[in-house]
């Protein structure tokens, strides 16, 4: 197999060197070759189809919803209606409190340089649809609105602010979906977190004063009676991928954080690389077998 890999820095490369010893060709592509193709600039379909044609493979896994592909080759990623899941957080987030979730409270719809006031509490901003940066922003108590739209001017995307849910924990699910099947690989908690959100803050620094946790097995339970009803509507989108699950849990239930349709960053693959592989090609409970540790 020649298998291309379009992903993130720090998600593949482990599983990239099992691969190789079994005797596959593969190349992957990220951020490094290109720093706009997580973004999904115009530019870097044109850099995706240029690897290709030069790579010629026959298999290629697109791990950035965002990214369209045109190839003759096997190909393992999102549809277009799954990858919006992630990509248009605002009509994403309508879908998940029709299925169950609870939603954060929206203080403000406004763009993303063009929120009109200071807060004087924590508050997310969010783009609606998929702008040039691609993430939910952080904003501490008190910090000047006319500051945060000085670093993003120009960016006139529609954007909300939610305000921050005063949750026990952040419950997580990973999940694997492939071939109009789903399989989640495991549920945990998530405490802390946050701050790595905030404009200039290091993207590693997530670890700082954040730890898994363990979900009480009533949790368990909720939790994944949520999840799988989710999961029954996400798995007709069709794709093929690792996605995840993130939800605030209150005592009131789970309000709706985001789904990621994409393996995240940050691991180490431990496993069998065929399981994997066949995981997302033939069937989707092998993915059980493997395990992703946090690498940094």
């Amino acid at each position: 197999m020649k298998l291309m890999i379009f992903s993130t820095s720090s998600v593949y490369e482990t599983l990239v060197s099992k691969l190789t010893l079994l005797g596959h060709e593969v190349e992957l592509i990220t951020p490094a070759d290109l720093s706009t193709l997580f973004y999904g600039w115009p530019d870097a379909e044109e850099y995706a189809q240029r690897r290709i044609e030069a790579f010629q493979p026959t298999h290629i896994l697109n791990n950035i919803p965002a990214l369209s592909i045109t190839s003759s080759a096997t190909y393992i990623g999102n549809s277009t209606a799954s990858a919006r899941l992630e990509t248009h957080r605002w009509e994403t987030r309508q879908k998940a409190n029709e299925l169950g979730f609870l939603l954060p409270e929206v203080l403000e719809e406004c763009t993303m340089d063009g929120i009109s006031q200071t807060y004087t509490e924590d508050v997310y901003l969010k783009p609606k649809g998929w702008d040039t940066h691609h993430r939910s922003w952080k904003i501490p108590a008190n910090t000047s609105h006319e500051l945060h739209n000085s670093r993003f001017i120009g960016d006139s995307s529609p954007a909300f602010i939610e305000r921050e849910v005063a949750h026990n924990l952040e419950a997580i699910c990973m999940f694997t979906i492939s071939n109009g099947s789903y399989n989640i690989q495991y549920m945990t908690g998530y405490i802390g977190g946050g701050n790595e959100k905030i404009f200039g803050a290091d993207e590693a620094a997530w670890k700082t004063n954040t730890r898994y946790e363990p979900l009480s097995s009533d949790l368990i339970n909720s939790w994944e009676t949520q999840c799988t009803r989710w999961l029954d509507y996400v798995v007709t989108l069709g794709g093929s991928y690792q996605g995840a699950i993130g939800a605030g849990v209150t005592d009131d239930g789970f309000y709706w954080y985001e789904q990621n349709s994409r393996r995240g960053t940050g691991v180490t693959f431990i496993g069998d690389a065929n399981e994997w592989w066949e995981s997302l090609t033939l069937d989707c409970s092998k993915a059980s077998s493997s395990h992703w540790d946090i690498s940094y």
